[in-house]
């Protein structure tokens, strides 16, 4: 049974209605990773308006490893990686790293530097305060977009050039500005909250992730989260099918760069110098022989190398060779056999060449595991809104990663999706195409799954 149903139900459809104007507005203007500033000021509007406690300025990325960091800063893919971490174009015009002895820098002034480039936070965090001030349920949104060029012809298509809404973070943002809405006004009109409610506007997780940030910033406290959802779009399903993943949903993210250090020489000598290219070619192809020998075939990973670039131009050998990757995995045992194989492969094979090299790794996001408590509550609840033969319940774990993980990892929590195709298309677009356009409908049914699964999550 659906918790004060009579009364929530008008509510909702009136939160619907302006959840939607919202998310046109927001999909009109979007802003890439640490850059939502438009984004975040209409969040915390909406927010200050409804009379909902607003924390703003959340989310400033955090520091990687020093050792990590200095990696990247003398990579010849710097702004690339720099861009990759949340960092505007208009700041990475700006940086010219040439004249910086970055190899003799101590950690702290590495670190105090990257400090300067990382963009601020943008995240915002609502509180509605319920009967027990100190414990709460939260329900976080990513409001980030993407570098796509919008081809879509909704009348609300994208203004700023090169800039989209592809991942459908306009409709969990405009969802959850509804659900407060909705969870104000209940309980402004005498509505029982057992518990408090925190709405987290996440900001960066299209970058290095805004999850990890905003937790040690301490959104997770004052009340303290007991546990915590959240939906994301899925272009896989129609619009009405909700989708849950029990245990293992996402893989995690780590992220590494080789470096192989040889002797430059004349293209037309090698034998005078000791290239870096073939055995960075040889290491390639070794890091799979981790994957197919050195792992349980039945615990599921990937180790991919994105990119390699060495030398600059046709006559000579370089001096070194670099190359980046990630690697994704499904449990912890098997990302630490792989970078413990990481090391010592490329050591031997360097060593076997004449070379020296370098392996740095820089953990991204962990698993996301979805609690089967919470998970449960919250089908309970997709069951009687939309009935059982509209529930999908999937086995299979994603590769691909997102930074929920990080709050997944510290409270119970869940991770769901909504089908969002419309009915009878007979094109699907994906997540991230520049034709993506979702059943606004959605929204609806996102407002009131969150409302009706926070009220029974906290027992009411």
């Amino acid at each position: 049974m659906l918790a004060d149903k009579e009364i929530l139900l008008p509510l909702i459809e009136e939160a619907a209605a302006k959840a939607v104007e919202i998310r046109r507005d927001l999909h009109m203007h979007p802003e890439l990773s640490g850059q939502e500033v438009r984004t975040s000021g209409v969040i915390a509007a909406a927010l200050k308006e409804l009379g909902i406690e607003t924390r703003e300025g959340l989310g400033k990325p955090v520091l990687p490893d020093p050792e990590y960091i200095k990696a990247v800063l003398t990579s010849a893919i710097a702004k690339d990686m720099l861009k990759d971490m949340g960092m505007g174009e208009e700041v990475l015009g700006t940086i010219d790293l040439s004249g910086l002895d970055i190899e003799s820098m101590d950690p702290a002034a590495i670190a105090a530097m990257a400090s300067m480039i990382m963009p601020p936070g943008h995240g915002v965090l609502g509180t509605i305060y319920g009967d027990d001030p100190t414990r709460a349920i939260a329900i976080r949104a990513d409001i980030d977009a993407l570098p796509v060029t919008e081809e879509t012809d909704t009348p609300f298509k994208s203004q700023n050039p090169g800039i989209m809404h592809a991942c459908g973070h306009d409709m969990h943002t405009a969802a959850l500005l509804g659900t407060a809405m909705v969870l104000k006004k209940y309980a402004d009109r005498g509505g029982r909250l057992p518990r408090s409610v925190k709405f987290i506007f996440q900001p960066n997780e299209e970058g290095t992730g805004g999850a990890a940030p905003m937790i040690a910033e301490g959104v997770m406290q004052d009340p303290a989260v007991e546990s915590i959802f959240a939906f994301h779009v899925d272009p896989s399903r129609e619009y009405g099918k909700i989708r849950f993943f029990p245990g293992v949903m996402n893989a995690s993210c780590t992220d590494f760069k080789i470096t192989v250090h040889g002797k430059a020489s004349h293209g037309a000598h090698p034998n005078l110098g000791i290239d870096p290219i073939p055995c960075a070619c040889d290491i390639v192809l070794a890091l799979q022989t981790i994957i197919t020998r050195k792992l349980d075939p039945a615990s599921g990973a990937v180790l991919t190398v994105g990119a390699i670039r060495g030398g600059s131009t046709t006559n000579q050998v370089p001096d070194h060779c670099e190359m980046v990757g990630t690697i994704r995995t499904l449990d912890n045992e098997s990302l630490e056999i792989i970078e413990d194989e990481m090391r010592r492969l490329v050591s031997s094979v360097a060593e076997g060449y004449g070379c020296t090299a370098e392996t740095v790794i820089g953990e991204l996001y962990p698993v996301l595991f979805n609690d089967p408590e919470v998970s449960e509550v919250i089908r309970t609840v997709a069951e009687d809104l939309a009935g059982p033969e509209n529930i999908v319940n999937d086995n299979a774990p994603s590769f691909s990663s997102d930074d929920f993980a990080y709050f997944t990892s510290a409270v119970k929590g869940c991770y769901f999706h909504l089908g969002s195709t419309r009915p009878g298309s007979e094109e699907i677009h994906d997540i991230h195409s520049n034709l993506f356009d979702p059943d606004e409908r959605l929204i609806k049914l996102a407002i009131t799954m969150e409302v009706f699964s926070c009220l029974r999550l906290m027992g009411a």
